[in-house]
């Protein structure tokens, strides 16, 4: 309950505390740090609060110093509707605790925090959004980037899969293309690609890998949402979105469907390719589209789920059926962006 309060907190108060978001941005920036930092060593630059000062010129902010802070550049930048509160602020530091944005260190029985160097580059490509925010403002966000591409069989029959828009390095320049499973496109005429009423215009034919269930369709780069960045490196039980376009028989359109889960093993086959065993629902459709980490960075791209026969007939337990699912990972990915260049 205390987590769907804070959820609509933040939802309702989305200017504001994008604003809180640009005053911890400043904060931690070396070109703007000691004059943001201004009004929280002036309420501390007496008598027995020299040490608190100090502490603020070493960029440790206690929640009271970030308010009073923030409340000075909101009169400074003359916003009158600007409005923040402890329970907000709370929302925020504790979502950006979690990932590391933001570290914690307790002087006497109050907690300080000290803002990572980088805060700016990880708001710059939209990760401290997506993580204050949560995971239905990461999905919605990314709508654009997660097409459905529609291919017709050569027996004329329709399938569908699911992609995602990536870049890559080919003779030095940036390519936009979107990744998919090989699987998706081989042997078939690629129909549309299409993302929330973004259509996207093929540039080239597509690449199919020759050692893993992936391909990439060149496309144009021309109003262009945000491509995806790879995840450095998937950790078991973290949580995960699949994002795809199953087939709804009774849907009168196409609909991206999500599902949260879990990566529950890290499995390398017996050619030495590694995959990811998820506990995400995927079904025929989701093929080719991304494993999402909570910060939106992509993690792997589905590429099969079933339900296998295990075990033998003679032995103990005998035999017995499981479903699976399964995501290639990321370092497969990579090594096959890196050929293409």
């Amino acid at each position: 309950m205390a987590e769907y309060i804070e959820q609509r907190a933040l939802e309702q108060q989305e200017k504001s505390v994008r604003f809180m978001l640009e005053v911890i941005e400043k904060l931690s920036l070396e070109s703007t740090k000691a004059e943001t930092a201004r009004p929280a060593q002036e309420m501390a630059d007496k008598g027995r609060f020299q040490t608190k000062k100090n502490r603020v010129k070493l960029g440790l902010f206690s929640l009271r110093d970030l308010m009073v802070i923030a409340d000075a550049c909101a009169k400074q930048d003359e916003l009158t509707d600007f409005r923040q509160n402890e329970l907000i602020w709370n929302a925020v530091i504790r979502r950006l605790l979690k990932f590391g944005y933001v570290t914690e260190a307790m002087y006497d029985i109050k907690p300080e925090y000290q803002i990572s160097s980088g805060f700016g580059l990880f708001r710059a490509i939209l990760c401290v959004d997506n993580v204050v925010f949560g995971p239905e403002y990461m999905v919605n966000s990314r709508r654009k980037a997660v097409p459905a591409i529609n291919v017709k069989l050569p027996s004329g029959d329709s399938h569908c899969g699911t992609g995602l828009l990536v870049q890559y390095s080919s003779k030095s320049i940036m390519q936009k293309a979107i990744l998919t499973n090989r699987h998706v496109l081989q042997g078939n005429e690629i129909v549309d690609i299409i993302a929330d009423g973004f259509v996207y215009v093929t540039s080239d034919k597509p690449r199919l890998c020759d050692f893993a269930d992936l391909a990439v369709i060149p496309v144009e780069d021309r109003d262009m949402p945000i491509s995806f960045t790879l995840a450095p490196k998937a950790r078991l039980l973290s949580s995960v979105i699949t994002v795809g376009y199953p087939l709804i028989p009774t849907a009168a359109e196409q609909y991206a469907l999500c599902h949260k889960g879990e990566i529950n093993g890290l499995i390398k086959d017996i050619h030495g390719q590694e995959f990811l065993a998820i506990s995400n629902h995927v079904s025929p459709g989701n093929s080719g589209g991304p494993l999402l980490s909570e910060e939106g960075y992509c993690v792997g791209v589905v590429t099969q789920s079933g339900v296998g026969d295990f075990g033998s007939g003679d032995g103990t337990m005998g035999t017995y059926r499981s479903t699976y699912h399964m995501a290639i990972s990321n370092d497969t990915i990579q090594r096959f962006l890196e050929s293409l260049s």
